[in-house]
């Protein structure tokens, strides 16, 4: 794969990651049958459906490492704990203000990185700003309104 294709098949991904984030709390209220742990355990096996279609047709070296890496079950026990809280979150408080909550999750990972003594590029701090600048939009917008 070229540095190319990597670069639009990242585009594509986050593309997609961030479409299904944004709606997210329209179907966890949607299934208020459905307790948060059913709801990450259904959208689990989806995903786990996906990623592994994607190792046994492109990646399957990169399966087996991902498999034996210390590293990627660590983190996948975070995200896993911070959808369980997202989703939670969804169902006991308004879409809205979890929504702004959510979006500034980027903002500790440059606060993270930091931490670590690692370099922010620009390319990060153009984003983050926009992001905040949405936050910020939405929270003004929200105090206005009757």
């Amino acid at each position: 794969m070229s540095f190319k294709n990597t670069k639009q098949l990242g585009f594509l991904a986050a593309l997609f990651s961030a479409l299904a984030w944004s709606t997210t709390g329209i179907f966890v209220r949607f299934l208020k049958g459905f307790s948060a742990l059913e709801i990450i355990a259904g959208r689990c096996c989806i995903g786990l459906l996906f990623i592994l279609l994607f190792f046994l047709i492109r990646h399957y070296s990169l399966g087996e490492k991902l498999w034996k890496s210390k590293q990627a079950w660590g983190l996948g026990t975070l995200m896993a704990c911070y959808f369980m809280l997202v989703v939670i979150s969804y169902q006991i408080a308004p879409v809205a203000e979890v929504s702004i909550l959510t979006n500034t999750t980027p903002l500790f990972a440059l606060i993270y990185k930091r931490s670590k003594g690692l370099s922010i590029s620009s390319q990060e701090m153009w984003g983050i700003s926009l992001g905040m600048i949405g936050v910020i939009l939405v929270v003004i917008s929200g105090n206005s309104s009757p």
